[in-house]
C-alpha cells in the first residue's frame, strides 16, 4: 500500500489578501512621533557607540543633509555622553593606577600640565651672573 503524499504547500487561498491589507492599514495609520522616536533612539544608541552621523544617515538611507537637519541634535547627546564616560574612565584609571605615567598622564591632558613652551638658559659668566637667552623657534602670524 502506497503512503500518501503530503505536501508542504498552503492551500490556494485568499487569506494572503486580507493580511496583506491590514498590514497596508497598519502603515497608514502608524504614528508617526512613535516612529521619530524610535529613529531617535537608534540615532543616540549609534552614536554612543561613536558612529559618524553621515553613516547613520546612511544605514536609515535618507540623504545626509535632511538627515543631519532632523536628529542632529541627538547625535550630539550621543556623542557627549560617549565622551564623558570615557573622560570619567580615563580620570578613575590615571587617580586608581598603580603606574605612575598614568598619573602623569592625566595631569598633562586634564589638569593644564601639558609640555608648553621651553627656554634655554646658558650661563657665559663664571661669576654667577646669569644670562637668559630667548630663542622664539616657531612663530604663528596672527591675523
Amino acid at each position: 500500500m502506497p503512503h500518501p503524499r503530503k505536501y508542504a504547500i498552503q492551500e490556494v487561498g485568499t487569506g494572503w489578501r486580507e493580511r496583506l491589507a491590514k498590514s497596508k492599514a497598519d502603515f497608514a495609520n502608524r504614528n508617526l512621533d512613535e516612529i521619530h522616536r524610535d529613529i531617535e533612539n537608534k540615532v543616540h544608541a549609534m552614536a554612543m557607540d561613536g558612529i559618524p552621523l553621515s553613516t547613520i544617515a546612511d544605514y536609515f538611507g535618507i540623504e545626509r543633509k535632511e538627515f543631519v537637519n532632523v536628529y542632529h541634535e541627538v547625535w550630539v547627546a550621543g556623542r557627549a555622553e560617549l565622551e564623558a564616560m570615557v573622560l570619567a574612565d580615563q580620570v578613575d584609571y590615571g587617580l586608581n593606577s598603580k603606574i605612575p605615567v598614568a598619573k602623569i598622564w592625566l595631569g598633562k591632558s586634564i589638569g593644564g600640565l601639558g609640555e608648553g613652551k621651553s627656554v634655554d638658559v646658558q650661563s657665559d659668566s663664571d661669576n654667577g651672573d646669569l644670562n637668559i637667552k630667548i630663542n622664539v623657534v616657531r612663530k604663528k602670524d596672527e591675523e
